[in-house]
């Protein structure tokens, strides 16, 4: 991040402000990029996710710390406060562009803000709009948090991802897993599903439904107003079975709010093909 200054509010320059912050981040070896729990959407957010067993945030002082320094990060260490481990930081040739960074014991959590107008193409609040990912890392991302959840982790994703041959979109991603159809089934159930297994399996054996659920709130009630009442669930997943291949159209309410994601499962011999498509709503 040295040399000819950017206009940051140009969405070209931001991204390359943010690949180059990104890449100082990633020159430590051990930080391996993976999944978001919160605002994954969101287009400057970044985890990287490491070994706790070997790894703590005495070392991201000892290695990721300088790393950044030398990209031109003004950082100071981490430091363990009340619920987490954090430091803030800005870029100096952007001294109104934050860096925020997160240990939360195992994933750091990237994010950069503006000052006085928070994520970058949101106008002011919390709730307001921002800069969303391409629909490629959308659907990366996605397919990343649910395998995370089935036993996966970062370097049989990234195995799972340099096998797969097809010819891809720029909204699409493609991974080999070895997972029956029934497997990726149960996968799915435990991500988007909330109410009881046995039920899905029931729906599932019919080759299509849809389902709309809540994975942690319970059905509105009808004393609530209408405002609450109207709110969407967290998840919308519409089933289909089209002969050997499986697939679930997703809106996640939670994590994805303006977009669809469509998981195609295709089983062949001891395993299958992963398609994860990303469309905007």
């Amino acid at each position: 991040m040295q040399g000819v200054k950017l206009d940051i509010r140009q969405m070209d320059n931001m991204d390359r402000v943010f690949a180059e912050l990104t890449r100082a981040i990633e020159s430590v070896a051990w930080l391996e990029r993976g999944p978001c729990g919160h605002l994954p959407d969101y287009r400057y957010s970044r985890c990287y996710h490491y070994d706790e067993s070997k790894h703590s945030h005495h070392d991201l002082n000892a290695d990721l710390v300088p790393a950044l320094r030398a990209g031109g990060v003004a950082v100071e260490n981490f430091e363990v406060g009340d619920g987490d481990t954090r430091t803030y930081a800005y870029i100096e040739q952007y001294p109104n562009l934050y860096v925020t960074l997160v240990d939360l014991g195992s994933v750091v959590d990237v994010k950069l803000s503006l000052e006085g107008e928070g994520y970058w193409g949101q106008k002011s609040g919390p709730d307001g709009a921002y800069a969303l990912v391409d629909l490629g890392t959308a659907a990366r991302d996605a397919a990343w948090a649910l395998l995370f959840r089935a036993g996966y982790r970062i370097p049989d994703l990234q195995r799972a991802e340099q096998t797969c041959a097809r010819a891809l979109q720029p909204h699409q991603y493609c991974l080999e897993l070895g997972m029956s159809s029934r497997e990726f089934a149960a996968a799915i159930a435990e991500r988007y599903f909330s109410g009881p297994k046995d039920e899905f399996w029931k729906r599932y054996a019919t080759g299509a439904f849809t389902y709309r659920g809540e994975l942690w709130a319970t059905p509105p009630d009808p004393n609530d107003p209408p405002e609450v009442r109207s709110l969407p669930p967290n998840y919308v997943m519409s089933y289909r079975q089209n002969g050997s291949v499986d697939t679930y159209a997703i809106e996640d309410n939670v994590a994805y709010k303006s977009m669809r994601l469509t998981f195609g499962y295709t089983p062949h011999g001891a395993g299958g093909t992963l398609l994860v498509s990303a469309a905007m709503r």
